[in-house]
């Protein structure tokens, strides 16, 4: 199985460069036929990275899908394309078994051959193996499982992933609980007031897509927690259900994923400068002088200057170098808009506000 990766870097693209591809999968297809090593693996690679002639990928495929064996062997390739070439095939001619679908769903490293084989196991229509699935570290395949559970009847197991750390999965689980006749949003309310330990964060994100106003009282006192992740999905959680915050304030919060929230919070809501201004102050920290200057450089362009020069100067090489990049893209803009009202002026086209301008430059 070695050398699969540098087949593919070294021989598959410099080959199909210089020659077509139709030269060049008859000698693979004539290696897997004669057993030359690590021909399949070859095959394989080159099929996945190049797109091929029907008839060529026809006869391709009949190499590779000789027996179950060799399709168990591409499927162990180490190369993730090829292995996930393999996987389309065995998927497509029905080459799996039960125990083979279930270890992929599992446990495949590639995502998307994963997620395949747990569709496939939900398509078998049975219970017993996708309550399996709801195992997986996979958050896409236990959405799946969930899914499947519902449509067949079974939406008892949604309670237990309303606390999940995937938002797919919580929306998933949110559904089922809702087609078991149950409310998401009271269940979180109830798990919340129980000051709930390591899952809190997943439950203050689970009440945003399903709580309402109401519910900011119960997410406000995160605010302070001292877990700052939690503190920064209630200020996500608090946002979405519209409850006022003094989001200026938090954005000095020690936590720079917590500012975060808050900078992306404030965006666009055109809220007063000279607020902002003393958290550029050099005794602040850097990430709370960064997002600062960030909500500046998006208002007025005096304001967004302002900002560039208090910190062209700093001496934080990062904010330096953030002001100096700033400073140098508006000066290309404003070269690009002068250059344009000089084309304008020598050739009498409308300018942007759709008057024109006459040889002598005055507007018509």
């Amino acid at each position: 199985m070695t050398g699969v990766k540098g087949f593919r870097a070294r021989r598959i693209w410099p080959l199909t460069r210089a020659k077509s591809f139709v030269d060049v999968v008859p000698g693979l297809v004539a290696g897997v036929e004669a057993g030359r090593r690590h021909a399949l693996q070859d095959l394989c690679v080159a099929l996945a990275n190049v797109v091929t002639h029907d008839e060529l990928a026809d006869r391709a495929l009949d190499a590779l899908g000789a027996d179950d064996e060799t399709l168990a062997t591409m499927r162990g390739c180490a190369d993730p394309r090829a292995r996930r070439f393999a996987y389309e095939i065995s998927l497509d001619v029905g080459r799996l078994r039960e125990s083979d679908l279930m270890a992929a769903a599992l446990g495949e490293a590639d995502v998307v051959s994963r997620i395949r084989c747990a569709e496939a196991i939900d398509r078998m229509d049975r219970p017993d193996l996708l309550e399996r699935l709801l195992a997986t570290r996979s958050s896409r395949v236990r959405a799946v499982a969930l899914t499947g559970l519902v449509r067949l009847g079974r939406p008892e197991h949604g309670s237990r992933f309303l606390g999940d750390a995937s938002s797919m999965t919580r929306l998933t689980a949110q559904w089922a609980v809702r087609r078991a006749g149950g409310d998401p949003a009271h269940i979180y309310r109830r798990l919340l007031a129980g000051r709930p330990g390591t899952e809190v964060r997943n439950l203050i994100a689970g009440l945003a897509d399903c709580g309402g106003r109401a519910d900011t009282d119960l997410v406000r006192p995160y605010l302070a927690d001292p877990r700052p992740r939690v503190r920064a999905e209630a200020v996500r959680t608090l946002h979405r259900l519209g409850a006022p915050m003094d989001l200026i304030a938090l954005l000095g919060d020690p936590s720079p994923a917590v500012t975060r929230r808050a900078a992306a919070a404030l965006r666009g809501s055109g809220v007063p400068a000279d607020r902002l201004w003393p958290l550029l102050d050099t005794a602040r920290p850097r990430h709370v002088r960064q997002a600062a200057h960030r909500i500046l450089s998006g208002a007025d362009g005096w304001t967004r200057l302002k900002a560039d020069l208090t910190l062209i100067d700093d001496a934080d090489a990062s904010l330096r170098r953030r002001a100096h990049d700033d400073l140098a893209r508006e000066g290309r803009r404003d070269a690009v808009h002068e250059a344009a009202g000089a084309a304008q002026g020598r050739t009498g086209c409308p300018d942007r506000r759709g008057r024109g301008v006459s040889r002598s430059g005055r507007r018509r």
